[in-house]
């Protein structure tokens, strides 16, 4: 796989640092108001409600990715020592992009300040994260390689925000992955079209597309018939190097709440086997759209408190089997790669971390631009 063979599902297109518009002293209620406060999607995933019944201990999550700033204090702690199949740095816990960062937090970002109540929340904040470095600059890398890796070394899960062709590499490295009983999510695209991009394609992948605020699919989702599930996509507000924060569209940002929720179901069902796990997450999906499963939202929009609570029978065999009708191959091209068209608009840098002193709200004007290709 070169590296343009993969795209980065999210926060493509120009990432802006926003200007000061307020100032607020450190550790002050205006900390958790700008940040905290923005996370919608937190009250639309009835978020409070799940973690009274688990946080996701005890359980592993990889994140193939462009790595993981572990020292951003919303994730501190919470990132294990994982690789850098770039061979830039020696665990991968290092982020020069951002979109890994953003995926970690989404899923396991415990926030901080007293009781942990400023900064970005995460869908399982007492989970950990594996991270999987296969990018330095959100261009691509071999991503089959990352898959294959995170199997052999203790993710249940792994979370794949990105999309790339149908290519043998990805493929069989996601068969060896369900082979040895993990649950591999992955995001549909962001194409807004008909067309899944791999490895989210494949039978047996939970396939991820994006809901917007009102929970109807949002208009750049990609569809097909092996979309699995739906969740939040839109102005998800997450982590970002340098104890910053971003603000995005994108399905990798569904993709990673959907990882968050099953890491939820296996901390609290830890006998579960991954069969087992992804029919959990489906059966108690919110339906949406035709009826049975559909390639707009698959089986519906993602539920964790349901996930958790309800009374779910067993099945013997994943419920992902192939797709009715014949998947479609049309994966994103690879020259889409370096195209400038962004994935979901703008990706704005909302605050920086002031520790001990003030705190930039960043409601205002552009100061300064840097690129992400994603």
């Amino acid at each position: 796989m070169t590296d343009r063979a993969v795209r980065w599902l999210g926060r493509s297109g120009t990432v802006v640092l926003l200007g000061l518009a307020l100032t607020a002293t450190a550790a002050g209620p205006a900390r958790a108001d700008a940040i905290r406060d923005r996370q919608w999607h937190l009250a639309a995933l009835h978020a409070s409600e799940a973690h009274a019944v688990n946080q996701g201990e005890g359980v592993t999550v990889a994140v193939v990715d462009s790595g993981v700033a572990a020292g951003h204090p919303d994730l501190e702690g919470n990132v294990l020592p994982g690789v850098d199949l770039t061979g830039t740095t020696p665990d991968g816990r290092t982020d020069t992009h951002g979109h890994g960062t953003s995926m970690a937090s989404d899923i396991a970002a415990h926030g901080h300040g007293p009781d942990g109540r400023d900064g970005v929340l995460g869908l399982a904040p007492r989970a950990s994260i594996l991270p999987v470095r296969v990018s330095t600059d959100g261009r691509g890398g071999d991503v089959g390689a990352g898959i294959r890796w995170a199997a052999d070394h203790g993710a249940r899960i792994i979370n794949v925000s990105s999309v790339s062709p149908d290519l043998s590499t990805v493929r069989e490295a996601t068969s060896y992955a369900l082979d040895k009983g993990a649950v591999l999510v992955a995001g549909t695209g962001n194409d807004g079209t008909s067309g899944v991009g791999a490895p989210a394609m494949y039978p047996g992948v939970v396939a991820v597309g994006g809901l917007d605020r009102t929970g109807a699919l949002w208009a750049r989702s990609s569809r097909g018939p092996e979309t699995v599930i739906t969740a939040p996509a839109v102005d998800i507000v997450s982590t970002d190097p340098g104890g910053r924060y971003a603000i995005a569209n994108g399905t990798s940002d569904a993709t990673a709440l959907v990882s968050a929720t099953v890491a939820l179901i296996w901390s609290r069902y830890p006998q579960l086997d991954a069969h087992n796990v992804i029919h959990r997450l489906v059966a108690t999906a919110d339906h949406r759209g035709e009826s049975g499963r559909n390639g707009s939202y698959g089986f519906g929009a993602v539920n964790p408190y349901r996930a958790l609570t309800e009374s779910v029978q067993a099945v013997a065999v994943s419920p992902l089997a192939a797709p009715t009708s014949a998947p479609l191959t049309g994966a994103p091209p690879v020259e889409a790669v370096t195209a400038a068209r962004p994935a979901g608009g703008p990706v704005r840098v909302l605050a920086a971390l002031a520790g001990g002193g003030a705190l930039l709200l960043a409601l205002g004007t552009v100061v300064a631009v840097r690129r992400r290709r994603r």
